[in-house]
């Protein structure tokens, strides 16, 4: 049973049992309980009302991406969770811990990305009565008011290697990435591995490029022009999707990107995160209970992770995708996140 649910069962119970009361007594009794009556249910009614408080605490830079996203996703908790909510913005990294304990004062508190961190675990030292979760990142030190919320990237970075091994015109994918971590491997191996799946099961072989910028003199963005001008159909740009978006236009090819809230003209498809249903459950778990000390892995099973496509991409292709999505979602398919399980992942594709 949903919190707001019990809270107003519980209130229809005091309801009834003061009702038989005042009924009971004489017409003295009635107004004195008339009296309490009036009270219980204020206190009852104002027990519901707010039962959760939460708070965002939004990075210096939250245009158009997780931080953005988790603008919205405070609404949402808002509404799904009847409970009261409030925003602290900092205009730069300086202010993110003083942020985060103007907002101590919530009962669970939301930051946003690695760079928020280190200012969440100190808050949390300080603030142990309040609980805080840490979107989009790991907060490594294990604290039992802390969680961390991280999505499974390598899900929808698979949809993505689907989705473009069956665009026409030609046997290359590309990959490009400003530089090579834990981050940018989920969604490379991902998608290399998404896009062998779909090859696989068009009986064909494409050809996937990956750049990274770190290992060049060159942007990301460069070296996404560079493999549209080797024939690659479509590139998933990690970074510096506006550049490789330019480049798209200029050659007719496409982009998937991730995380982004706008949707124009040369994108293929984002990943996104639905960080709004990532914070959702992260509240219902407090609701239940936890406090704290523990990482969600959220993906497409908690729908928390999505691929949307643009009308660039065929029915039937987005119906395919639509279902190999189910199949991750109940454990028949394993997307990879690194080159180990990447290497298995092929072998066992053959």
């Amino acid at each position: 049973m949903d919190p707001a649910t019990h809270c107003q069962e519980r209130t229809s119970e005091r309801r009834a049992f003061w009702v038989r009361a005042v009924n009971f007594g004489g017409t003295t009794m009635k107004r004195i309980m008339t009296l309490l009556l009036a009270v219980v249910l204020a206190v009852s009614l104002g027990g519901c009302k707010g039962k959760l408080s939460v708070g965002l605490a939004t990075p210096a830079q939250a245009d158009g991406g997780v931080g953005a996203q988790a603008v919205q996703g405070l609404e949402t908790v808002k509404k799904k969770l009847s409970a009261s909510a409030k925003q602290q913005d900092s205009q730069s990294s300086e202010e993110y811990r003083d942020s985060l304990n103007k907002l101590a004062g919530q009962k669970l508190v939301f930051a946003v990305g690695k760079e928020m961190g280190d200012p969440l675990l100190y808050a949390a030292q300080e603030h142990s009565g309040t609980s805080f979760a840490l979107l989009d990142a790991d907060p490594g030190a294990p604290m039992p008011n802390v969680y961390g919320v991280t999505f499974r990237s390598q899900e929808s970075a698979f949809l993505a290697g689907y989705v473009a091994s069956y665009m026409p015109q030609g046997g290359k994918v590309g990959f490009v990435a400003q530089a090579r971590d834990a981050r940018s491997e989920e969604y490379e191996y991902g998608y290399r591995a998404g896009a062998a799946f779909g090859a696989r099961e068009q009986g064909r072989t494409i050809e996937v490029a990956v750049r990274y910028a770190e290992d060049t003199d060159s942007s990301a963005g460069e070296l996404a022009a560079g493999l549209f001008g080797d024939r690659a159909q479509v590139v998933f740009a990690l970074d510096d999707v506006d550049a490789a978006l330019k480049a798209a236009l200029d050659s007719g090819r496409y982009v998937i990107c991730a995380d982004r809230t706008d949707r124009v003209d040369g994108m293929l498809a984002v990943a996104v995160k639905q960080v709004g249903n990532a914070m959702c459950e992260t509240a219902n778990r407090y609701l239940a209970g936890s406090k704290g000390g523990e990482t969600l892995s959220l993906g497409l099973a908690e729908n928390c992770l999505k691929l949307d496509c643009s009308v660039k991409v065929p029915e039937d292709v987005v119906s395919r995708m639509e279902r190999l999505g189910t199949q991750i979602s109940g454990g028949a398919i394993v997307p990879p996140a690194d080159v180990a399980s990447y290497e298995v992942f092929m072998e066992a594709l053959g």
